[in-house]
C-alpha cells in the first residue's frame, strides 16, 4: 500500500491558524524527508514582484517556495522576468490541428478537421491558444457559425471579446483583461513601452525596427522622441519581450537597418480596438510621416529590401488615412514612389493625387514640389498604358518646369526624357527622337561634358535612345550609346547592381541577335 507523510500539523485541529503560519505549515510538509512525490503549481504569477518595482509592488513567489528539493514546481506567468529554475517560453501553436483541437474542446464542436470556414478561422488567430479558447467559449454559448464568428471578430472587435463569457479554467479572465492586465503593469513599470505599444496599432503587427520610429517635426507627444534613442528604444522594447508580448525577428543577413519585432496578429487588434477606443489622428500622421520618410530612391543600395520591409506599414497606413491629413503631401508622395515602385497601382494613384492635392493647395498648381508630383503621376499612368492622361500630366509638368527653371534645368530635362517614351510607346519615332537629343544636350549643357557621363538620369537618357535605335535596326549606333550608358553606370553603381547588369545583358544580346532590341525605357523621377 502507496503510504504518504503524515498531513495533521496542515490541519492544525482546535487551533486557529494565520496566513503566514499556514504557509509556513505547508512548506513544513513538503520538507519532510519522505514526501518526495509532489507536484506544487504556481497558476498565473502575472504580477511578480520584481527587484526594480516599487516597495511592495507584486507577489514575492520566494515566500511561498519550501526549502527541500525534493519535489517538482511549475510557475506560470506571462512575465519572463520570474526568472526561477529552467525556463520554457509558450510560443504560438504551429500546427492547425493542434489549433482545431482546442477550438472543438472549448466549443463542444466536433468534426471540424474538413470544414473550410472552421481553418479559415484558425488560420486568423494564427496559432494563439488563448484567442483559440476565446472564440471557443463565444460559440459555445451562442448558436453562431464559424464564418459568422469571423465576421464578427474583424467587424466588431471590441464588442465581440467584451461579451465574451470569462474562460472556464480562468473564472476572471477573458482574452481582453489578460492583456489589460498587463498594460495596466507596463504602465507601473515602463511607461515608454506601454506608449510603444498603443502605437503599434497604427503600424503593421510586424517587423518594427530602430530607424523606422525615428519621428521628427516635434509635433508628436514628447514620448515619441524618447524613441530616436537606441537605448531607450531597446529599454522599451526588452519590457515588451519580457512580458511575452512581442516576439524578435531573426536578423537577416546584410541587413543596414536594425532587426526588427513583431507582435501577435490578436494581440495587434487588441492594441486597435481597446488601446486605441479613441483614434489619435496625431499617432496616426506620425505614423505615415515615419514610414514615407524611409522610402528609398532607386539608386540606394539594399532598395528593394528596404521597400518591401516597409510595404505592409504603407499598407496599414492607407487603411488609417483620414481626409484631415492635409498637411503631409510630401509624405504622400514618397508612398505613391513606394506603391508604385511595389506594382499596387490604385494606391500609388491615391497617393499621388493626395500629394498633389495637398501641395496645390499648399503652395500652388505652378509650384516646382507639385510639378514633382504631376511628373510622377505621368509616369504612373505611362506604366498604366493610360497614354494621353500620361501625355496631359508630362506637358503639365513641361511647361510648368520650363517656366520655373528654364528649359535646361535638369529637372525639367528629366520630363522631357518621359516623354520621349511617351512617344516611343506610341510609334512616333521622330518626336521621341527630338525629345532625347534635348534631353542628352541639356544635361550635357547643364552639367559639363564630363560630368554628364556621370549623372544617373542622362545615362537612363543615353540607354533610351539606344533602344530607339536599336529598335530602327542602327546596331553600331546603338551599341555605341549602351557601351557609354554602361560605362558610367558601372563606375556610378558598381559592376554587381542591378541595373548594371541589366545593361550588359542588353548589350550581349543586341551583339548576338540581328540588332533589334525590345524597348526598355527609363522613366525619371525628380
Amino acid at each position: 500500500m502507496q503510504q504518504y507523510p503524515d498531513a495533521s500539523l496542515l490541519s492544525a485541529e482546535g487551533k486557529e491558524q494565520s496566513h503566514e503560519e499556514t504557509i509556513e505549515a505547508v512548506k513544513a510538509w513538503l520538507s519532510l524527508p519522505n514526501n518526495t512525490r509532489w507536484l506544487l503549481i504556481y497558476d498565473n504569477l502575472d504580477n511578480p514582484r520584481l527587484t526594480n518595482s516599487a516597495e511592495g509592488a507584486g507577489i514575492d513567489i520566494h515566500q511561498f517556495l519550501p526549502t527541500a528539493y525534493q519535489g517538482s514546481i511549475i510557475i506560470t506567468t506571462r512575465s519572463s522576468q520570474v526568472n526561477l529554475g529552467y525556463m520554457i517560453r509558450i510560443r504560438k501553436l504551429v500546427s492547425i490541428e493542434n489549433s482545431l483541437e482546442i477550438l472543438s474542446k472549448t466549443s463542444g464542436r466536433h468534426d471540424l478537421q474538413y470544414d473550410v470556414e472552421v481553418r479559415s478561422l484558425v488560420r486568423e488567430l494564427d496559432g494563439l491558444p488563448l484567442a483559440l479558447a476565446t472564440a471557443g467559449a463565444y460559440l459555445k454559448r451562442i448558436s453562431i457559425g464559424f464564418d459568422g464568428y469571423l465576421r464578427l471578430y474583424k467587424e466588431s472587435w471590441a464588442r465581440l471579446h467584451t461579451t465574451t463569457p470569462s474562460l472556464g479554467s480562468y473564472q476572471d479572465r477573458t482574452l481582453c483583461s489578460t492583456w489589460q492586465l498587463s498594460y495596466n503593469q507596463l504602465l507601473r513599470q515602463n511607461r515608454l513601452a506601454a506608449h510603444l505599444l498603443r502605437w503599434w496599432a497604427y503600424f503593421d503587427n510586424e517587423d518594427i525596427w530602430f530607424e523606422l520610429l525615428q519621428a521628427d517635426g516635434g509635433d508628436g507627444p514628447a514620448w515619441v522622441y524618447e524613441l530616436n534613442d537606441e537605448l531607450s528604444f531597446n529599454d522599451a522594447m526588452g519590457t515588451l519581450d519580457d512580458y511575452g508580448l512581442i516576439d524578435q525577428h531573426i536578423g537577416i543577413p546584410g541587413l543596414t537597418e536594425s532587426k526588427g519585432y513583431s507582435i501577435h496578429s490578436c494581440v495587434h487588434n487588441w492594441t486597435i480596438h481597446m488601446l486605441n477606443q479613441t483614434w489619435d489622428v496625431d499617432l496616426a500622421r506620425l505614423t505615415i510621416g515615419c514610414v514615407a520618410s524611409l522610402v528609398p530612391s532607386r539608386d540606394s543600395s539594399k532598395f528593394w529590401q528596404l521597400q518591401r520591409r516597409l510595404l505592409p506599414h504603407a499598407i496599414r497606413c492607407y487603411a488609417t488615412i483620414r481626409d484631415s491629413y492635409q498637411d503631409i503631401p510630401w509624405a504622400f508622395h514618397n508612398l505613391g514612389h513606394l506603391y508604385s515602385d511595389q506594382g499596387k497601382m490604385d494606391e500609388a494613384e491615391t497617393m499621388y493625387q493626395r500629394a498633389l492635392q495637398g501641395k496645390e493647395r499648399a503652395w500652388g498648381p505652378d509650384h516646382t514640389s507639385t510639378l514633382d508630383t504631376v511628373n510622377n503621376l505621368g509616369i504612373l499612368y505611362y506604366d498604366q498604358g493610360r497614354m494621353d492622361e500620361a501625355e496631359t500630366m508630362y506637358q503639365r509638368a513641361l511647361q510648368g518646369k520650363e517656366k520655373a527653371w528654364g528649359p535646361d534645368h535638369t529637372s525639367t530635362l528629366n520630363t522631357v526624357n518621359n516623354l520621349g517614351n511617351l512617344y516611343s510607346d506610341q510609334g512616333k519615332m521622330d518626336e521621341a527622337e527630338t525629345m532625347y537629343q534635348r534631353a542628352l544636350q541639356g544635361y550635357e549643357k547643364a552639367l559639363g561634358a564630363d560630368i554628364f557621363v556621370r549623372y544617373r538620369p542622362a545615362l537612363n537618357t543615353m540607354q533610351n535612345l539606344a533602344d530607339l535605335r536599336a529598335h530602327q535596326g542602327q546596331r553600331t549606333a546603338a551599341r555605341e550609346l549602351y557601351m557609354k550608358a554602361y560605362g558610367g553606370l558601372e563606375l556610378l553603381l558598381g559592376p554587381q547592381n542591378i541595373a548594371v547588369q541589366c545593361l550588359h545583358d542588353t548589350i550581349s544580346h543586341l551583339e548576338r541577335s540581328d540588332g533589334k532590341s525590345s524597348n526598355c525605357y527609363c522613366t525619371l523621377r525628380p
